[in-house]
Formats: C-alpha cells, structure tokens, sequence
C-alpha cells in the first residue's frame, strides 16, 4: 500500500473515531437570562417572552429537568438578596407552568448575591438552563 493512501485512511479513521466521540458528549445546556428591575421579582413583558421562548425550547427538545437560578446584586442585606432571588426564581417558575411545563421538572436554585459586587443588572436576574 502506498504511503499516500495510508495516510488518507488513517487520517479517515481519526475523523470518523472523532465524529463519534463527538456524538457522545451531550450537547451544552440551553440557558435562558430573565432580568428585573431593582428588588424586585415582576415579570416585565419582555421577561414573560423569555420564559415563553424558553418553554418552547424545551417542549421542542424534549427536555428532562429545568434548573432555575435566582440570583440578586449586592444591593441590600443577605438575607433579603437570599429572599428576593427565591421569590424571582419561583416566579419564573410560575411562569414555566402557566406555559404548560410540568413543576416537577423544576429545580429550583437560590444562589442570592453572586459575590460579583455588581449593583447593576447583570446579577438581577434568574437563569433558566434546559438540560436534555
């Protein structure tokens, strides 16, 4: 066998033994970003589209559980970062449901101040990740 059609089958091997590598990893989660306004857990119109998008989401892609992160920025004590960031994901979650998604794939997860020391939006929000 020529050297030139060795190199073209081994080189064929790795990319089929790559492509199935590839076909086993799970695909990243789908992450969703719904944000509030200050210390407050109101679902704007444009968030309730977010939750709605990510609904569809996961009715489209068959979807096993649903993680919700609520998060709140450093403004105001811990505890009523912890409290605001349960109320903002339990509101999503609501939300979820009234869209037709079963509670019992929910999980729920209140992480309250992110320790970033960000007073501005980023961290006034809660994350709905889709995991397949």
């Amino acid at each position: 066998m020529s050297r030139i059609l060795k190199s073209w089958i081994a080189a064929l091997l790795l990319m089929l033994l790559a492509g199935c590598a590839l076909q086993a990893v799970a695909p990243p989660p789908d992450r969703f970003m719904v944000y509030f306004t200050e210390m407050s857990a109101t679902l704007s119109p444009a968030a309730r589209q977010i939750v709605a998008d990510a609904a569809g989401r996961a009715r489209a892609t068959n979807t096993r559980s649903i993680r919700i992160e609520g998060r709140s920025n450093a403004i105001g004590s811990p505890a009523a970062n912890q409290r605001l960031a349960e109320h903002r994901a339990e509101a999503v979650a609501a939300e979820l449901a009234k869209d037709g998604l079963d509670r019992a794939t929910f999980g729920q997860v209140w992480i309250g101040e992110t320790g970033s020391g960000d007073t501005g939006v980023a961290d006034r929000r809660v994350d709905i990740v889709l995991e397949r």
